[in-house]
């Protein structure tokens, strides 16, 4: 076998392989179904309340490929896949819904994978580490993933790790329709996609026609909220406030001394992590740090559970693009000399 095609048949299987511990840990602990409001079916077949059912896009996908699916095939792999279930999933789940379950796993697990791949693609953009550092961190990166698993496990949480990674991707790379593409899909997906318009600005800021610039924000904007406006039409008779308010979780993360410790401690490793040398990595993803990460903490405070670190996914892909220098100058190595594709990615101090 070519050199080559050796190389990334090893890379692959070793991203399927972490990709599926990782999974595993997903769909283990917390696991699914331990919100009444958010139960796996339904969201899948659009019953969940609100604000959940408004995340689309994976469950869309599960029922598309169930309701294509002959009953016929359904009935003869069903029996089949609730045995190997029973010796996966250690929680109860409905077993009418088996191979809607199936086909979840099925499309988290591609996205993990998807998620290693663009790692990868942005750490050759941003540093000019050897080989085996590019290949070698995104395994890195998603086994840090189930620091960030607490509480519960949502079905749309794979998909809002890849395309939000993948957009930074396209925009830093300047594949327009590309990051429009993933825009809608991420939007279908989760709300908090309106940080990419914010992360779109900083990175065309400094280069773009400011008319042309206001237009692409514009554009943006009105797609975001269309697709934001059908969801709610969707989905306006379903239980639920379109906002759910969580400040007095503060409260009871303060009074559990454990899991406060564990939250600071995780916090300060971070922190570390991230503000090491913190002068000298590229400019963009420092500024787009801020920009996902504060709106997420504020958000946090009032309508989620701001020691459930799963609600940070979207500064995800900067934060490991930030720990990465640290990591890599411990074990002795630089990043060498600036590759060229990142002279406009790094836009100044």
């Amino acid at each position: 076998m070519n050199r080559i095609l050796l190389r990334k048949l090893i890379i692959f299987l070793l991203y399927l392989l972490t990709s599926g511990l990782v999974l595993f840990v997903f769909d283990v602990y917390p696991g699914f179904d331990g919100n009444a409001h958010i139960m796996f079916p339904d969201m899948v077949y659009g019953k969940a309340y609100k604000p959940y059912v408004l995340r689309t896009l994976l469950p869309g996908a599960v029922r598309a490929v169930a309701e294509v699916t002959p009953d016929t095939v359904k009935d003869r792999v069903n029996p089949s896949l609730e045995k190997r279930m029973h010796l996966l999933h250690l929680r109860e789940w409905d077993e009418r819904y088996t191979y809607e379950y199936f086909v979840a796993l099925l499309l988290m697990l591609s996205c993990f994978v998807g998620l290693a791949y663009t790692l990868r693609h942005l750490t050759a953009w941003f540093y000019d580490y050897p080989a085996f550092v590019g290949d070698l961190a995104p395994v890195g990166g998603l086994l840090v993933l189930p620091v960030f698993f607490k509480y519960y496990s949502y079905i749309y949480d794979p998909g809002t790790l890849l395309l939000f990674s993948l957009a930074v991707a396209s925009i830093v790379a300047r594949k327009r329709l590309l990051f429009y593409l993933l825009f809608v899909l991420a939007s279908f997906n989760k709300e908090t996609s309106i940080l990419l318009c914010g992360l779109f600005f900083l990175y065309e800021y400094p280069v773009m026609r400011k008319s042309v610039l206001i237009g692409h924000l514009l554009g943006q904007l009105s797609l975001w909220v269309a697709i934001r406006a059908f969801l709610v039409f969707i989905f306006r008779n379903n239980p639920g406030p379109w906002l759910e308010f969580h400040l007095t979780h503060i409260v009871d993360v303060l009074r559990g001394p454990i899991a406060s410790l564990r939250f600071v401690g995780i916090i300060a490793v971070m922190w570390l992590l991230t503000g090491y040398g913190w002068a000298r990595k590229p400019a963009f993803l420092r500024k787009g740090l801020l920009v996902t990460l504060i709106p997420l903490a504020v958000l946090a405070v009032f309508f989620g559970f701001v020691d459930e670190l799963r609600d940070y996914y979207e500064a995800f892909p900067f934060l490991f693009l930030l720990w990465l220098p640290t990591i890599v100058e411990a074990f002795g190595l630089s990043a060498g000399r600036e590759p060229a594709n990142t002279s406009q990615s790094r836009l100044g101090s």
